[in-house]
């Protein structure tokens, strides 16, 4: 290897391939859907270690509906023994200690994800000031952060097109739901369930639907299977929190990116931020209500040409734009900048 020289050492704070020990329950199912795209995102630039605090005695989890300290012996030893550049808590409500952060040299970055906002949003509030760098998904709950003297930054949703991809062995059905529900969600539900075949996954034991249900896809491999099967995919990005300053708002999921990443186009409610992800018309149908949607769904239905052209773009789009690659490395390159500046 040749050595760096004193200029490249200026230019790239990180010496050598960089080293991400990333905190969060990765293997825990449903979790991993979303969180095992991450690990993957930050695998293609950084060397990376995890700890998963689940698998601590003494440890408890809150879903992210209040502050989750991570145990620091474990989280100290890790530390200890692979000198990461970044420690990175992925969600979840996790936190480190504060005898944990008060004992970190200068080198090291944290960093806070909060992969579910504006659900658990309460938590993040409190915990956002505990990391050198702290993201949200969401902008809509940027005021909400900065109200709170937070300096948020935006990581909107993402996915792996490695594992959500065209994938064969799924049910066919004409519409697929993934998620819980909700008077709203189950009035959709069910106008689209009298003029197609609507196939609902949720919880376990779930008996609220007017449909049959079936268990949750608990892994990527069984999410993409089903995607890959339905014609169509419908989202739901209306926000319900009642009591909630964002109750009403609008938020994409990361259901529709895995969706397209498998070639199935998505029906959504049209919203402010909706352009950020999909163009409206062209790589997403939208819908004001169970009438627009039952519109939206048949015409789709009806033209297979059309629905495999929504398809594809919505899948060059995710490709293009929303995958854990560029995400991965833009924080990797916000955590240089705030190295930088501690050696300046």
């Amino acid at each position: 290897m040749v050595p760096l020289s004193v200029r490249d050492r200026f230019l790239n704070p990180f010496p050598r391939r960089p080293v991400a020990l990333l905190v969060g329950n990765i293997s825990q199912e449903p979790y991993c859907n979303n969180l095992l795209p991450i690990v993957n995102g930050f695998a293609r630039w950084c060397t990376v270690e995890i700890l998963e605090p689940m698998g601590i005695p003494g440890f408890v989890g809150s879903g992210g509906a209040r502050p989750a300290p991570v145990p620091a012996e474990p989280l100290l030893e890790l530390i200890g023994s692979h000198r990461p550049d970044m420690v990175v808590c992925l969600g979840g409500g996790l936190v480190l200690p504060d005898e944990v952060r008060r004992g970190l040299p200068d080198s090291i970055v944290t960093v806070g994800l909060a992969l579910s906002d504006p659900l658990g949003l309460e938590a993040s509030l409190v915990i956002g000031k505990a990391f050198d760098l702290f993201y949200t998904q969401d902008p809509n709950t940027i005021p909400h952060y900065e109200g709170e003297g937070i300096a948020v930054r935006t990581c909107l949703p993402a996915v792996d097109p490695g594992l959500y991809r065209p994938t064969p062995g799924g049910e066919p059905c004409d519409v697929l739901y993934v998620g819980k529900w909700t008077p709203y969600r189950h009035r959709l539900v069910e106008a689209l369930s009298t003029h197609c075949k609507v196939r609902v996954h949720t919880r376990t034991g779930e008996t609220r639907f007017s449909v049959p249900v079936h268990p949750p896809l608990t892994t990527p491999d069984q999410l993409a299977r089903a995607c890959s099967a339905a014609r169509l995919a419908l989202e739901t990005a209306l926000v319900e929190l009642p009591g909630s300053p964002l109750d009403g708002t609008h938020r994409i999921t990361n259901r529709p990116q895995f969706a397209a990443a498998c070639g199935t186009p998505s029906l959504s409610e049209p919203f402010a931020n909706l352009a950020l992800f999909f163009e409206p018309g062209r790589e997403i149908a939208t819908y004001s209500d169970e009438y627009e949607l039952v519109e939206a769904a048949h015409r789709l239905l009806d033209d297979h040409r059309e629905r495999a052209r929504v398809g594809r773009r919505a899948r060059r789009r995710v490709l293009r734009q929303h995958t854990w690659v560029p995400r991965a490395r833009k924080i990797i390159d916000d955590v240089r900048a705030c190295r930088s500046a501690r050696s300046a």
